[in-house]
């Protein structure tokens, strides 16, 4: 019997003592809100950077006098098979990024518009050279709002059957 009551006693012992605790969390709770165990201060940070794209290099070209010119490659033209105002056309090879459509033929021009891969536009007038490249003006057929100069290397002719 004896044996019995021991037990119990232990029982009780730490169910008071587990009140015990308990009461003093809840008492101490608004003392330590103020503290600084309450607020430990960590904050995030977020770096943000721009990406870094690879650039080739330009092979280094033998030494010679400064009276030889040397001739810069000139790109073939631009195939530019079945273009003309009234085709249709959409969005091709900008690896999701999209194609600006300027103001005005030229890498400089304000981008007025961004047309995403895929998009359907129809040719209104062109072809521009500019900058090395073939300009096309294009406007959304369904919101013409939408519209502007863009590089023809990033363009598909729609084919109509």
């Amino acid at each position: 019997m004896r044996r019995r009551l021991d037990i119990a006693g232990w029982i009780l012992g730490g169910i008071g003592l587990g009140i015990l605790l308990l009461a003093v969390a809840i008492a101490a709770g608004p003392l330590l809100r103020g503290s600084a165990f309450a607020h430990v201060g960590i904050q995030p940070v977020v770096t943000i950077r721009a990406p870094v794209f690879p650039t080739e290099t330009p092979p280094m070209l033998p030494a010679e006098s400064s009276a030889t010119a040397i001739a810069t490659p000139v790109p073939p033209p631009l195939r530019q098979e079945g273009f003309g105002p009234g085709v249709l056309v959409s969005v091709s090879g900008t690896e999701g990024e999209g194609l600006r459509l300027r103001n005005q033929p030229g890498l400089s021009s304000t981008v007025a518009f961004l047309a995403m891969e895929n998009e359907v536009l129809e040719i209104g007038a062109g072809p521009r050279e500019q900058d090395g490249y073939v300009w096309w003006y294009l406007f959304n057929p369904y919101d013409t709002n939408k519209a502007g100069w863009a590089v023809a290397n990033y363009l598909r002719v729609i084919e109509s059957h």
